[in-house]
């Protein structure tokens, strides 16, 4: 599983303009003569473009961007904006084609880089758009810097994407960016995803953007139906050809391209698997507050313990965390994915002892669903504490049915907080700091969950189980 603990410069939202920018320096052309590409996985697309007869009218043209009237005005970057000729150019979004230090320099695909504050986004559309004629169409964006619209230049795509996109035809999007989506910009497209069932993507990242709930955003992002790779060296190469201005020079590879490529892809491939191996520290404490209310945690984190010989796992115990799929057709929680992975695991003449730390007791319909599985699986003996109440009003007699299946259910205490801290979390050695009125609260939620399954009080066990 991938460590998440070390967490290299971050790529924030608007991000400035970097001295390898290049503005669009030609008019867009029409293309006639596609020919079909082959899939994305075996080979990079391909197609032989030919400019028609005519001019044509700039892409530049098909998007208004807004940008900041006065020097440093933008509230949420005081750096310099570029003056004269060279400002005028910068509202040109998209791009026709990067300049080659540009390119070499944002697509360096190694782990952690530096001063790559900006992000590029290479991409072709397959599909008749509204305006140019022809079935195809690529070009450059990156992010702009202000404006009403200000953002990563994969929600600049989808807003110039939006406006021209027609429901009646079918799209296939391939997208070749210097870093992967950070959270925000993966869910936003995946929710674009879901609502444009006519649109089918490809993106090819040269690099991978860690942040928090970074490999949350990206697992949503698969889960709408995007396919998401690693670049490797012939998709440099094709960038090159199709997307720079080489001035027929061929793409020559800068060190270790491939073995680059290998260790992303490892990376990549751990981040979308769930379960996790352990959490960021960040994460664990900023949702594994005990608040009574909380605020701003949409997600449910769910780390496990699992005593007892699962089918593929050589030793008697086995740990991880899970968290809830939120894109995913069927939305589920973190118990029901547990669930979904333990079922295809567990074997009925063995006997399993499962212990759950959750941020959120379960809602009313995990609730439902936990205890039926116990009910069918009598060599199951499932114990949750919670690190909150997950307040509502039809929860009650279900969590009450969870009790009465043999679930025992507790709330999280300091000692708790202490034993997923030292086990769960990437914590580099550090000891766990609680933070303040941990046990206050914990009294409080302990409270009002015993108010809760008062009437089942002989079924159920809210007391703490023993360390091993």
């Amino acid at each position: 599983m991938l460590p998440l603990s070390v967490s290299p410069p971050r790529r924030e939202a608007p991000r400035g303009t970097d001295v390898g920018d290049t503005p669009l320096d030609h008019l867009s052309h029409q293309w006639r003569g596609l020919q079909p590409a082959p899939p994305l996985r075996s080979q990079p697309l391909s197609c032989s473009l030919q400019p028609g007869p005519g001019p044509s009218p700039s892409l530049a043209s098909l998007l208004s961007l807004s940008l900041c009237n006065s020097v440093g005005s933008c509230p949420t970057d005081r750096r310099a904006l570029p003056r004269g000729r060279a400002r005028e150019k910068q509202k040109r979004n998209p791009m026709e084609k990067l300049d080659p230090e540009t390119f070499s320099f944002h697509f360096l695909n190694m782990e952690f880089v530096y001063g790559r504050n900006c992000s590029y986004l290479c991409y072709q559309v397959e599909g008749r758009l509204s305006g140019p004629p022809g079935l195809f169409e690529q070009g450059v964006v990156v992010n702009e810097v202000c404006g009403d619209t200000g953002g990563h230049a994969e929600l600049c795509f989808l807003h110039w994407f939006r406006g021209r996109l027609s429901p009646h035809e079918y799209y296939r999007v391939t997208w070749f960016i210097s870093w992967s989506p950070c959270s925000n910009c993966a869910r936003d497209v995946a929710k674009f995803l879901k609502r444009h069932r006519n649109v089918e993507l490809s993106i090819l990242a040269a690099r991978l953007y860690y942040c928090r709930d970074h490999e949350q955003g990206l697992r949503s992002l698969c889960n709408s139906g995007a396919e998401l790779a690693i670049m490797v060296f012939r998709d440099f190469r094709y960038c090159w050809d199709n997307f720079v201005y080489h001035h027929g020079r061929h793409f020559i590879p800068w060190e270790n391209i491939d073995a680059n490529s290998d260790l992303l892809a490892r990376k990549l491939e751990d981040l979308l698997k769930n379960p996790l191996e352990k959490l960021h520290p960040n994460t664990f404490s900023f949702h594994f507050c005990n608040l009574e209310f909380a605020y701003d945690r949409k997600y449910s984190y769910l780390c496990y313990q699992v005593e007892g010989r699962l089918s593929g796992s050589p030793g008697l115990s086995e740990q991880g965390v899970f968290l809830n799929e939120v894109c995913d057709e069927n939305c589920r929680h973190a118990e029901l994915c547990f669930l979904h992975w333990f079922r295809g695991r567990l074997s009925p003449d063995e006997y399993y002892h499962v212990t759950w730390f959750i941020s959120w007791s379960p809602c009313s319909n995990c609730a439902r669903q936990v205890a039926e599985f116990l009910k069918q699986h009598r060599n199951v003996e499932l114990s949750i504490f919670a690190a909150r109440l997950y307040y509502w009003q039809r929860n009650k007699p279900d969590l009450r049915n969870l009790c009465s299946s043999g679930a025992q259910l507790a709330i999280m205490f300091y000692q708790d907080f202490r034993y997923c801290w030292d086990n769960f979390v990437h914590n580099s050695g550090r000891e766990f700091i609680p933070w303040e009125k941990i046990n206050v609260n914990s009294r409080l939620l302990a409270t009002n969950l015993e108010e809760i399954l008062k009437e089942l009080q002989s079924f159920c066990w809210w007391g703490l189980l023993p360390r091993r």
